[in-house]
């Protein structure tokens, strides 16, 4: 071997071992150590990138920070979205629910009216009212109609009577209850009304 391989070697011996020293050291490094190292670092940086190429990864930056904006300003519509379309089919699950019991509140009214035997008649009031204190748990609620004007939001007139003593538009008579749920009409009143 020619004498400049060996020193060749030997240099590159002598280097790694100074890199092996060097990552191994546990000497914690000063405040005016490290503020070189950063200085030294940022100066290297900055002479190493050219200004376009550092002007062009600058506007780069910006429209990744925009992008990032836009698109959390999008997750946040995404989840108000969810939200209220949760609550909404919530509603919506609670409305057919309730629909599908109201027919058999109606039977109560039509069923007092046959029963004579007064325990039968308190037992099915007992169970009448036990619905319609859970319907109103669940922000159900009856819409009450005789006596009250007629109101096309709320009454649907199956039958127009004429009665010169109430006055025209008045609700005489609930053939069946009608419900609401928040402002929501579930179920329309069937009324009959004066003329």
């Amino acid at each position: 071997m020619s004498e400049k391989n060996m020193d060749n070697k030997e240099e590159i011996k002598a280097k790694m071992k100074e890199n092996k020293e060097k990552a191994t050291s546990t000497k914690p490094k000063t405040d005016n150590e490290k503020s070189g190292e950063k200085v030294e670092k940022e100066t290297l940086k900055q002479d190493s990138i050219p200004t376009s190429e550092f002007i062009k990864l600058k506007y780069q930056f910006a429209e990744f920070i925009n992008k990032h904006k836009e698109y959390e300003t999008e997750f946040e519509n995404y989840k108000r979205r969810t939200r209220e379309e949760i609550k909404q089919a919530k509603e919506d699950g609670i409305s057919r629910a309730v629909e599908a019991i109201l027919p058999a509140l109606d039977s109560f009214k039509k069923a007092k009216k046959i029963i004579t035997d007064k325990s039968s008649l308190s037992g099915i009031n007992l169970i009448e009212k036990s619905i319609l204190s859970e319907l109103e748990k669940l922000g159900v609620k009856r819409i009450n109609c005789v006596g009250e004007q007629f109101n096309t939001d709320f009454h649907n007139a199956v039958m127009l009577v004429e009665d010169k003593s109430i006055a025209s538009g008045t609700i005489i008579e609930e053939l069946e209850a009608g419900y609401m749920m928040g402002e929501k009409v579930i179920k329309f009143c069937q009324v009959i009304v004066a003329k």
